[in-house]
């Protein structure tokens, strides 16, 4: 009779553990893409107002657009709806000068995206 409920006990556990493993479903998350509708400005030496239109395809929400600029002559950076937007100020000096401004996407646990924006600013002397 013990070997009876020996048997039995071997043969339940043979039945749970032959069924298919159970795969876990995992959505494929894809990754932001940010495009801007230029890829590079001109500006005057008087300096003006820029503003650089741009979709995200796969937006992730709570997820922000964040421009950055390491030059002086790049102000008042800001991200609106879908456009961005930045003031050149007046080029002093007889060199023309450039800039790539990163636009970085800065989700909370996603790896950062980035594009470039070149704008590029005439010199005084195309003023004379």
């Amino acid at each position: 009779m013990r070997n009876f409920f020996t048997l039995l006990a071997l043969a339940t556990v043979g039945f749970v553990g032959c069924g298919d493993p159970v795969e876990s479903e995992v959505p494929e998350v894809k990754s932001p893409v940010i495009t801007l509708d230029k890829q590079s400005v001109e500006v005057v030496a008087e300096g003006d107002t820029i503003t650089v239109a741009y979709t995200i395809e796969n937006p992730v929400e709570g997820v922000d657009l964040v421009v950055t600029e390491d030059v002086e002559w790049i102000e008042n950076v800001a991200v609106v709806a879908d456009v961005i937007s930045f003031d050149v100020v007046a080029n002093e000096a007889f060199e023309a000068r450039e800039q790539w401004c990163m636009t970085v996407l800065r989700p909370p646990l996603l790896p950062l995206c980035s594009l470039r924006l070149s704008t590029q600013q005439s010199s005084l002397l195309s003023r004379l």
